[in-house]
């Protein structure tokens, strides 16, 4: 007897974990590698949840078993698809999507939380979010083993304006609740190059005028 896609969708409603609708949120149209996917559940739960669902610390930074687990658990359902760029959602995990958005009340921190963390990190390249969370959240960084090349990194970041180390951690997580895209300029982790692809022409402006460079 076969199944209907009604009943699927049904069937999946009620039975995914926590984890696996945490990724069905983060997962869209544009492919997300696991790193990324990664770092953004990792933001997410720090943000969110105060890190009920542990990110141990690993040797590239936090890492969830649960998360990484999930992700090929929604690949098997056919809810999202791995491609050589990452992860995407498929028109059954939209379908999905839209389920658990009408089933959630408005003020639940999956509608706005991981889209608007989303949205404040969609400038920034995989490894200035690496680097902000080695920052922010140093625990998770004791096994790592590029810690000296990504504190290297962060030592020549400047974010919207600021150096990394006058950020404070309420500033940060202010701008992930709200969606405020967060912005970096500075030398590149590998290349003595300036890279400046995300600096607001204001914040480029004022160092032009003071003689300084980010």
């Amino acid at each position: 007897m076969s199944v209907t896609e009604e009943e699927m969708l049904d069937n999946d409603y009620y039975n995914l974990s926590d984890s696996e609708i945490e990724v069905l949120f983060i997962v869209d149209d544009t492919p997300i590698l696991r790193t990324r996917l990664q770092k953004i559940a990792l933001l997410y739960s720090k943000v969110y949840h105060g890190d009920e669902r542990s990110h141990r610390a690993y040797l590239f930074d936090g890492f969830s078993d649960e998360i990484d687990e999930s992700s090929d658990s929604l690949v098997s359902k056919g809810i999202i698809q791995e491609t050589s760029r990452g992860y995407v959602i498929t028109y059954y995990g939209k379908k999905l999507k839209e389920l658990f958005v009408k089933g959630l009340e408005e003020s639940d921190d999956l509608i706005k939380g991981i889209p608007n963390i989303k949205r404040s990190v969609s400038k920034l390249p995989d490894k200035s979010i690496v680097g902000l969370t080695y920052h922010f959240f140093k625990e998770t960084a004791e096994n790592s083993t590029i810690k000296n090349a990504v504190e290297r990194y962060n030592r020549n970041s400047i974010y919207d304006g600021k150096r990394l180390d006058e950020i404070s951690l309420d500033e940060f997580v202010s701008k992930l609740k709200e969606g405020k895209v967060i912005c970096r300029s500075g030398r590149s982790w590998r290349k003595n190059t300036k890279c400046q692809e995300c600096t607001p022409f204001q914040t480029r402006t004022a160092h032009r005028s003071s003689g300084t460079s980010p």
